[in-house]
């Protein structure tokens, strides 16, 4: 597994839109990018950032902004601006085979998995499973974003569970609100303490990457499988009954072999067709097989714990709580 070099305060930060574009929250992210320029970072912004719909740009712009920057030898990493729906878009034109020589963190979340989950499994590239570059839109930064920095930096950082989250988007410029206490839900009951390369992300993008060249793990898997795997999952907007026949879809498209144990975030939006819980959907899908922890700081509801993909985790948790280790196993 290749790690990207490190960043420091004098680092510049790439940041292109692959997805959608921060053209209906520019106070938002015009505080994220202040909140970087005032720790000493330099912002590179992509030529389509600040365009509003529900793309950037075209495919192949949105595409060609991002290779721009990989291949900019004054940016240091690249963080993605924000989220959306239709990055799909940009993978045919993205050549892998070049950026298996990639020295640079990639890191977002949510729809960026289309480009965090096949660098690292089909280049061998570690990439982060973090905040977008408007996720940093605070001042002061929350404890959880801070973390953040210092993973990229390079430290090796014990991450444990946040005594309380905030269930909805109530962020202001001074931070979270955070409003329910977090409980980590163990589906057995039984202590966990498991180890294992973490790999995942969103499910609702993960799903759709199953069969295609995208999302070709076979190599990944068989590479590292003295290790095992836990699998992280952050889902979005997915019904339960979606959930249960996304994990289906992957287990029969062989991604689970060996599987250590799961970790799953909060859901965002939450909903069922048939009354089907998610814990029903993971239960259904995997039984008593492996540990599953429920309801972890993973995802978009805040805060989240940053993962690097392809990094071996050690995840422990009980009583409620818990915590991951990431450990920059070559």
């Amino acid at each position: 597994m290749k790690y990207p070099k490190n960043i420091d305060d004098r680092s510049t930060i790439g940041v292109p839109a692959p997805s959608a574009g921060v053209g209906e929250s520019l106070d938002e992210f015009d505080l994220a990018v202040r909140m970087f320029t005032e720790q000493g970072f330099t912002i590179k912004e992509s030529k389509s950032v600040r365009n509003t719909g529900i793309v950037s740009a075209e495919g192949k712009v949105r595409a060609e902004e991002l290779i721009s920057l990989i291949e900019d030898e004054s940016v240091d990493a690249i963080i993605s601006a924000t989220g959306g729906d239709f990055m799909e878009e940009i993978l045919p034109y993205l050549d892998f085979d070049r950026l298996k020589a990639l020295n640079k963190w990639f890191m977002g979340y949510s729809d960026n998995t289309n480009l965090t989950f096949p660098l690292a499994v089909l280049c061998d590239v570690a990439t982060v499973y973090g905040p977008n570059v408007k996720g940093f839109a605070m001042n002061p930064l929350d404890e959880s974003l801070e973390i953040t920095l210092e993973i990229l930096k390079g430290e090796d950082i014990k991450q444990e569970s946040s005594k309380r989250y905030q269930r909805g988007h109530l962020t202001t410029d001074k931070g979270y609100q955070f409003n329910e206490n977090t409980v980590y839900k163990i589906l057995d009951d039984k202590p966990v303490d498991m180890t294992g390369r973490m790999i995942g992300g969103c499910l609702d993008v993960l799903r759709d990457l199953v069969g295609t060249p995208y999302g070709d793990v076979t190599n990944f898997l068989e590479k590292y499988k003295e290790d095992g795997f836990i699998w992280y999952f952050d889902i979005f907007a997915l019904s339960a009954e979606d959930t249960y026949h996304a994990l289906l879809q992957m287990e029969y498209a062989g991604w689970f072999k060996y599987l250590k144990g799961i970790v799953v975030g909060r859901v965002c939006f939450e909903s069922t067709m048939m009354d089907m819980s998610y814990r029903d959907a993971f239960v259904r899908a995997f039984g008593d097989s492996v540990p599953i922890i429920m309801e972890a700081d993973v995802g978009h509801v805040h805060p989240m714990m940053t993962i690097i993909n392809g990094a071996v985790g050690h995840v422990v948790a009980e009583n409620g709580a818990g915590y991951i280790e990431l450990i920059r196993k070559v």
